[in-house]
């Protein structure tokens, strides 16, 4: 149950963090405005700030409703890595509609696919400290 718990806050606190860097190299890669690597690694920090502040805002709503899920995902004996991909595409879209208000439709479809993947990392994040068992014979790599 404490590895659960630990899963749950690791990935919650990994969302906006992998939000914001997703959406810093979507940025990078679909402006052209943007003059180079160089320049752009220089707003890193005050991304981790922002992450941070995200993390204040969203982060009681977001683990309320992650351990919501997880109850759900437990009572109905759903444990495989599909599931907690899935919950956390979806928990991580709705996310990004509900606190990214934008004028323009494509500003927010933008924000919606990329709290998906964000999302989907984050499920990702907390199966594997959750669920992944560590094989008897432990190596650095996993076997494909």
């Amino acid at each position: 149950m404490v590895r659960t718990v630990g899963a749950l806050l690791a990935a919650t606190s990994a969302g906006p963090y992998t939000y914001l860097l997703l959406s810093w190299l979507t940025n990078f890669a679909l402006d052209p405005s943007v003059p180079s690597l160089e320049t752009s690694i220089m707003a890193l920090p005050m991304l981790m700030f922002m992450g941070t502040v995200g993390l204040v805002l969203a982060g009681v709503p977001a683990l309320l409703l992650g351990a919501s899920a997880l109850g759900f995902a437990w009572k109905l004996g759903l444990y495989s890595r599909r599931y907690a991909v899935s919950a956390g595409a979806i928990i991580g879209s709705g996310f990004a509609a509900l606190y990214l208000d934008s004028e323009f439709q494509s500003e927010t479809v933008q924000s919606v696919i990329i709290g998906a993947l964000s999302g989907t990392i984050c499920g990702w994040i907390y199966w594997r400290v959750a669920m992944g068992r560590t094989p008897d014979d432990p190596h650095a790599i996993d076997p494909a």
